[in-house]
């Protein structure tokens, strides 16, 4: 679903109308509202740390992943497409 703002811009609106925008995914600040910076700041500094060497990427995913848990009270769940077909 697109915002007010965004289904007034022409360009955007002749992109969902051809179907370029089905399955797009909502801004990190649209779904974390308020808590947008910390939720910035907190992936700014696992790839910062990720970049400099200073720790794996896996490391820092988990631990960007409880921080940001901590951070907006959301629950992780498995994505769609790593999920088991269904039979």
């Amino acid at each position: 679903m697109m915002t007010r703002g965004a289904q007034e811009e022409p360009l955007l609106l002749a992109f969902e109308n051809r179907g370029f925008l089905t399955g797009a995914i909502a801004r990190p600040s649209s779904v974390t509202g308020k808590q947008y910076g910390n939720v910035s700041k907190e992936y700014f500094k696992a790839l910062h740390s990720v970049l400099t060497g200073e720790r794996s990427a896996p490391s820092a995913a988990a631990d960007l992943e409880k921080e940001l848990i901590r951070i907006t009270g959301f629950k992780t769940k498995i994505p769609v497409s790593t999920r088991a077909p269904s039979r």
